[in-house]
């Protein structure tokens, strides 16, 4: 059992995500702001932040950053419903440069969400800029 926090600015994405992670035996924060996830991190002991890249207050890209910054050690998924680019990189792939144990494009069938979280939380943490296969 992990503690994972979801990033979404999407209520119905961060229900559909906590709901089905809870199913897998994890404890689950939602959280609408890279803001407010960054303040459960500081006060509880967090596994996983899975992040929406795309979001108003602070974007993804800028959240993994921060959350680098902060914590280092807590394992980062993002995730995108988009094919968004910076430059020529795809904003999941400039995630996965970031620091990001892996990226997903949404939509994802619960069951591959659920074996990548599985597959994340096993892995060792690495610094940001390493790319994993």
């Amino acid at each position: 059992m992990a503690a994972i926090v979801v990033v979404d600015d999407d209520a119905h994405v961060r229900t559909l995500i906590a709901g089905g992670l809870k199913k897998a035996g994890h404890v689950v924060l939602s959280a609408c702001t890279v803001a407010q996830a960054l303040a459960y991190c500081a006060g509880t002991p967090i596994d996983l932040v899975i992040m929406d890249i795309l979001m108003p207050d602070v974007d993804g890209i800028e959240g993994i950053r921060e959350f680098r910054r902060r914590f280092p050690g807590t394992k980062l998924l993002a995730m995108s419903g988009g094919s968004e680019r910076i430059g020529s990189i795809l904003l999941l792939e400039a995630a996965e440069l970031l620091g990001a144990a892996g990226a997903l494009q949404k939509p994802f069938p619960m069951s591959t969400l659920v074996g990548a979280v599985t597959d994340f939380l096993h892995r060792p943490s690495a610094a940001p800029g390493s790319r994993r296969s």
